[in-house]
């Protein structure tokens, strides 16, 4: 949700003009209101629309699989200049003045957690086997295909942004046009407007990169949900008698669901003062996951 409200106060404030053209950078009760939006939209969908879930599914893995090609081989064609092998693969860029990291060793360590990230929800075809035709055998061909495909295309997408870097130490300053608020929209938009003098493909990819973040998270919730409702069935976290309800009518965990959300709604209100501590909320859970 927070990247996805990342993404799309990206492409507002590009396709109203820019930040240095007086474009509309959303404020940050505004910003945190598309956060809880998408995580609503995400809940109703989970509990009243289960079937539709299906069909936007395979809508998902289209538009990644199509739009992640898009990206990765058109981002770095379209840039005017693009960093070395030496750059991407060996140079530590630590951008203290934005970051306030200074120690290259905390850098790699940090690393970890965006090549991770690229990866997050891999074991959502775990958690739906129970739900899921011919579980045995489609399961398993289901978690490895999303493990191949998220690997590949994760890492093509991170050396993609990373080779079509113009400036870094431009990424991450708050007078660019993009406010330095979503590093990805600044590489997109620095490729297009130096090659096209406008940012209307940069807009085009973000709304691909948005279509993409409003999916994850629509089958996230749906993989959290069914872990919440395991571990319900099995007394294995407080209220469970509550929590592995199962609705009558739609055949779905609906209260594991909400709390779901709820949750995500409660760890977003940070963001109302400051990002560092939502930041460092999804790291932590990061972490946790990748060791879990």
């Amino acid at each position: 949700a927070y990247a996805g409200s990342q993404a799309l106060q990206s492409i507002i404030l590009l396709s109203t003009g820019t930040n240095k053209d007086g474009g509309y950078l959303a404020p940050r009760g505004v910003f945190l209101a598309m956060y809880m939006g998408l995580t609503v939209i995400w809940a109703v969908l989970n509990t009243f629309a289960l079937e539709v879930i299906a069909f936007i599914d395979i809508i998902s893995i289209w538009w990644q699989v199509i739009g992640g090609a898009v990206i990765v081989v058109m981002l770095p064609l379209v840039a005017k200049t693009t960093q070395s092998a030496s750059y991407v693969f060996s140079h530590f860029e630590t951008s203290p003045v934005s970051t306030g990291i200074r120690s290259k060793p905390y850098a790699i360590i940090l690393s970890f957690l965006v090549s991770q990230y690229s990866l997050y929800g891999y074991d959502a075809a775990a958690h739906l086997t129970e739900e899921t035709k011919g579980a045995d055998i489609n399961g398993p061909i289901a978690i490895l295909s999303s493990l191949g495909i998220i690997s590949v295309f994760g890492w093509a997408y991170i050396l993609a942004l990373t080779f079509s870097i113009q400036d870094p130490a431009y990424l991450y300053d708050p007078n660019n046009e993009t406010a330095g608020v979503f590093v990805p929209a600044q590489i997109l938009y620095d490729a297009f407007h130096g090659r096209y003098h406008n940012s209307s493909g940069a807009i085009v990819l973000l709304v691909v990169i948005w279509g993409s973040f409003f999916f994850g998270g629509l089958s996230i919730t749906t993989s959290a949900a069914r872990v919440v409702y395991a571990l319900s069935r099995d007394g294995g976290v407080p209220f469970s008698r509550i929590w592995r309800k199962v609705h009558p009518k739609y055949k779905v965990p609906a209260n594991a669901v909400w709390l779901c959300a709820v949750l995500c709604m409660l760890l977003g209100l940070p963001i109302l003062k400051v990002n560092v501590v939502f930041t460092a909320i999804t790291s932590i859970c990061t972490i946790g996951w990748v060791g879990g």
